[in-house]
């Protein structure tokens, strides 16, 4: 729906632009700069004029990351921390950039297409590392010997050491770097997912209430959920058995991927409910209430975590919707 005056569009791409590139000089608000531009291409439908803007961005970023540190470029370790840093600025434009190309297709094919953009880096990322071993042992001592220096020793002291034992800045860097590996699809999709989700609910503000509908019957197809216990079950071999630590990085991330689209599955459903009972509540508001509670509700958010995609998945058996 173009609710933009034509000959005040490139007015706006470039204040879109120009936010975009705050946001991420910002820092703190790195993980949204893509979002003006996301939002601009929902309200304009200029794909053409936002691909163009969105390659642009990341040139800019690109050279804002680059240009400080070119000369130690020679150096394995800053040239991987650099590498590191830029991971989640490349995938987060790399996203928006498939999610307008694939603008005719449906909401989840145009989430998965980018989300399989993310894989792809993910594995360049992972090869350009192995191919340079010494990138990468520079990149784990230099984080080891930040952890060393925020922690004031080599040991690491926990508020409860009945609970977690002394361990070695060594090994906690090797606990982090693990859970990452395994969470590094989700993360960075459920990032992406959420500066979309914005940018899509955006009429919604205006007045439209077909966004609010469309979410309210958003379903996964029924096939999905085989994939779903499939790879659940594999994370099971995992935990009782163990297997090849390739193969357990991959099984994890679709794992939790997959928890991530039933869990919207489950948002869906409970708007549906609330709607059905006279209860308006628009779909960016019910997301918004539900992230909230998950961060601040420590220690009950575990079933919100796990109930929604629950929910989501045992759609498949029960009816939840009509």
């Amino acid at each position: 729906m173009a609710i933009m005056v034509p000959d005040r569009k490139y007015t706006n791409l470039g204040i879109a632009v120009g936010v975009c590139f705050l946001l991420y000089v910002l820092g703190f608000t790195s993980f949204f700069f893509v979002l003006p531009l996301l939002i601009f291409f929902t309200q304009s439908g200029q794909r053409d004029q936002t691909l163009i803007s969105l390659v642009g961005l990341l040139i800019a970023v690109l050279l804002f990351e680059i240009i400080p540190v070119r000369n130690n470029l020679s150096d394995p370790t800053s040239a991987g921390l650099l590498s590191i840093g830029l991971f989640l600025p490349i995938v987060l434009v790399g996203c928006s950039i498939v999610w307008v190309l694939l603008s005719s297709y449906r909401l989840l094919v145009r989430y998965i297409g980018s989300s399989i953009f993310i894989v792809a880096t993910i594995v360049i990322f992972g090869w350009f590392l192995k191919l340079h071993p010494d990138i990468s042992k520079g990149i784990d001592d230099a984080i080891v010997s930040l952890l060393n220096t925020l922690f004031s020793g080599s040991n690491v002291h926990p508020l409860d050491s009945a609970l977690l034992p002394n361990v070695s800045s060594a090994e906690l860097y090797k606990v982090i770097k693990n859970l990452m590996l395994v969470m590094l699809l989700p993360l960075s999709a459920a990032i992406f997912g959420f500066n979309a989700f914005i940018s899509i609910s955006s009429p919604s503000y205006l007045g439209d209430t077909k966004f609010d509908e469309r979410v309210a019957s958003w379903k996964l197809p029924e096939t999905l959920v085989w994939f779903f216990l499939a790879s659940w079950l594999l994370v099971l071999f995992d935990q009782l058995f163990g297997i090849n630590s390739t193969l357990k990085i991959g099984v994890w991330n679709i794992a939790l991927f997959l928890g991530i689209l039933y869990a919207v599955q489950g948002l869906a459903i409970i708007l549906y409910k609330l709607n059905a009972k006279g209860k308006k509540i628009r779909a960016v508001k019910l997301f918004m209430i539900v992230t909230i509670l998950t961060i601040l509700l420590q220690g009950l958010n575990i079933g919100i975590v796990l109930g929604l995609p629950i929910l989501g998945v045992t759609e498949t058996w029960f009816t939840y919707r009509k």
